[in-house]
């Protein structure tokens, strides 16, 4: 869990959207965050899947469901009603503190590339690269929006006019599959919208959420606000809707479907994208996997037995990776295609109400495997003879080595299309690298726990208790030192140590003395940890196993 210090830390220093965007950003970053995103959550679920079925077995569905429910469940509510709302009004914040009114690709390309003229509105910088006969579709390489679409999302209607008459098309998609019409009605900016429409923008485009552009006026304040805050504009709510109460005006003028208001909205797919757990929605996806658990538990009870005597190949390496490797590579496969963003090391995101069925999937797959390894083997042969990471010291160089050409295919690295030019190959062969990597690291860094954590260490179990409380409460204190390093003359790799180092202590400290010895610690940890150490029989309490 300490881990996602780490990760979002990072971010701010890469050319992934975020809330702060650092120009001294290097490409370092984004390779600590792609080797620690791809393999740190299923590691995660699959040891959560193996406490799960151990604390089934000991104490029945009921007492499974009362502890997850008490660990997992209420940590859940009671971070929605506090850490999440003060994460997004922290990541809002620092984004208008750092970003304003701040160009697209700041720190990634040239500053008056396409993209950033369409949004600033540059008209004469939009002329030449009109007159150089630049592609007026291109997808800027961080966020995919369109040169259109940045005119929309700034509400730039002079620049939007010239992209036009230049020939740019109304309707051009963004990588998500969002137009610049779904911007403009998202933003308000009725100016750019009028444009669009008479240009004969697709009144009935669908993002990759399914929304058309009148949809994207539904969407409130608070996902407008948020939205704003990672693209680093400023908006005014009010103009907001004022600016979509004439964009309607217009569209009603156009409107070539008399019943529309009957046709039932597309926009309950906020569902599943509206990022409403932020940073603890894999403690949701957990709650859904300890449910199916259950389900699948109470068919299963009757024929226990068999689990028993399942061939051990099955649950232990290097055997079980011909089965694993490829159907982790096949869930990486499908999640990479759907993905807006693109192609990424590791599970996808799903934050909504309703998970993700792919990523809810790809979880289920180590969660799962977690379980039939207690299952079929128990704790006590697994950390017997049976062990799973017995063979570490190979498993985690090979996932190392493997990490680096993963990459190159994922991305589309030069030497790597020239050997390979077939797109559909690189891709498979990169979902296959990407189930080498996953597995290996998770198997690896069991086997080294089980190494160097053999025996009960005060400090070790002082850390595992209070990296639960890290992680849920990190990401505000992290965005709030993010922006404040921002304007610190320092290099890159000085910021980032000094978030990681701040933030750890003072959450620590937190830890220590607001959380530990209170009903809070009780409820993330359980009894032991008022006392110090947990008896190694009560281990299964940490949610992080």
């Amino acid at each position: 869990m300490a881990l996602g210090i780490l990760l979002h830390a990072a971010l701010a220093y890469t050319d992934i959207p975020w809330a702060v965007r650092d120009p001294s950003g290097n490409h370092l970053y984004f390779h600590l965050f792609s080797f620690i995103h791809g393999f740190r959550l299923p590691l995660f679920f699959l040891l959560s899947g193996f406490f799960t079925a151990m604390l089934w077995q000991r104490r029945g569905t009921r007492g499974l469901l009362i502890h997850r429910g008490k660990r997992i469940g209420l940590p859940l509510l009671l971070g929605l009603l506090t850490i999440v709302p003060a994460t997004f009004a922290a990541a809002i914040v620092a984004g208008v503190v750092t970003g304003g009114n701040s160009t697209p690709t700041q720190g990634t390309t040239n500053e008056a590339d396409l993209w950033t003229a369409a949004a600033t509105g540059d008209v004469p910088r939009v002329e030449h690269w009109i007159l150089t006969e630049a592609n007026l579709d291109a997808q800027d390489p961080v966020y995919g929006v369109t040169p259109l679409g940045w005119a929309a999302i700034t509400g730039q209607p002079d620049t939007a006019a010239v992209l036009l008459e230049g020939g740019a098309n109304p309707s051009a998609p963004y990588r998500d599959a969002n137009t610049p019409l779904h911007s403009a009605c998202f933003f308000g900016r009725d100016g750019v919208a009028g444009l669009l429409i008479d240009a004969g923008a697709d009144l009935d485009a669908q993002s990759g959420t399914g929304e058309r552009p009148a949809d994207a006026m539904r969407h409130g304040q608070q996902t407008v606000s948020f939205i704003a805050g990672l693209l680093r504009i400023e908006v005014d709510f009010v103009t907001v809707q004022a600016g979509r109460d004439r964009i309607a005006e217009k569209l009603e003028t156009v409107q070539l479907n008399e019943d529309e208001e009957s046709k039932p909205p597309s926009s309950w797919r906020w569902l599943f994208d509206f990022p409403i757990f932020s940073h603890l929605w894999f403690l949701w996806h957990l709650c859904w996997l300890v449910v199916g658990f259950v389900i699948v538990a109470a068919f299963l009870r009757p024929v226990a037995g068999v689990l028993t005597r399942a061939p051990r190949w099955l649950v232990t390496t290097p055997a079980c990776l011909l089965l694993l490797v490829p159907v982790a590579a096949a869930l990486e496969l499908a999640m990479d295609a759907r993905d807006p963003m693109g192609p990424v090391l590791g599970p996808a995101t799903s934050a909504g109400i309703i998970p993700m069925p792919l990523v809810l999937g790809y979880n289920a797959v180590f969660f799962g495997f977690g379980s039939l390894l207690y299952l079929a083997l128990g704790r006590e042969r697994v950390a017997g003879g049976a062990r799973l990471g017995r063979g570490w010291w190979l498993l985690l160089p090979i996932g190392a080595t493997v990490y680096l050409p993963t990459m190159m295919l994922l991305y589309g690295d030069d030497v790597i299309v020239r050997l390979v030019p077939d797109d559909s190959t690189r891709e498979v062969l990169a979902a296959l690298g990407q189930g080498v990597f996953v597995w290996t690291m998770a198997f690896g860094l069991i086997g080294l726990g089980e190494r160097i954590l053999s025996r009960e260490r005060p400090w070790v179990r002082y850390a595992s208790d209070s990296s639960y409380w890290l992680y849920l409460a990190h990401l505000p204190v992290v965005f709030v030192l993010q922006a404040g390093a921002y304007f610190l003359p320092m290099p890159a790799w000085a910021k980032f140590t000094l978030v990681v180092v701040i933030t750890t202590v003072l959450l620590v400290v937190s830890y220590q003395l607001l959380v530990r010895h209170t009903l809070v610690g009780r409820m993330l940890n359980g009894p032991g940890a008022k006392g110090g150490l947990i008896p190694p029989r009560s281990r299964a309490a940490s949610p992080a196993r």
